[in-house]
């Protein structure tokens, strides 16, 4: 529950609502004392929000590095916006690292939403 809270806190919105980022530090998941098999259970939580057609968990990692999980509904493909930042998955369901801090992996997930969707309809 600590990390679900820090993730929540953490959470923002962008295309119009449509799309729901969260992110933890190495920090504050040290900080909550959680297993790191625990982090996977809330990559499906941005998603869920009612409006949101693509749900973003960013999760940091040793050096300067963070963990991106997309989750998608139906007709918006995951896979796409995760091989454009160097990952891969299914169509509902992908994943990539990025390279950089927070705010530059924010720039280019949003880029790369924006490449792939356009703007989330």
């Amino acid at each position: 529950m600590a990390i679900e809270k820090v993730a929540l806190d953490n959470l923002e919105y962008h295309f119009d609502g449509r799309c729901a980022l969260m992110y933890m530090t190495r920090e504050e998941i040290a900080a909550s004392g959680v297993n790191m098999s625990d982090l996977e259970d809330l990559t499906g939580l941005p998603r869920k929000i009612e409006g949101v057609q693509v749900g973003v968990t960013l999760r940091q990692l040793p050096g300067a590095s963070y963990k991106i999980s997309v989750r998608t509904v139906k007709g918006v493909d995951a896979c796409a916006i995760a091989k454009r930042l160097g990952g891969g998955g299914h169509a509902a369901a992908s994943g990539a690292t990025v390279e950089g801090d927070i705010q530059r992996t924010k720039e280019v997930l949003m880029a790369a939403i924006r490449q792939v969707q356009g703007r989330p309809a």
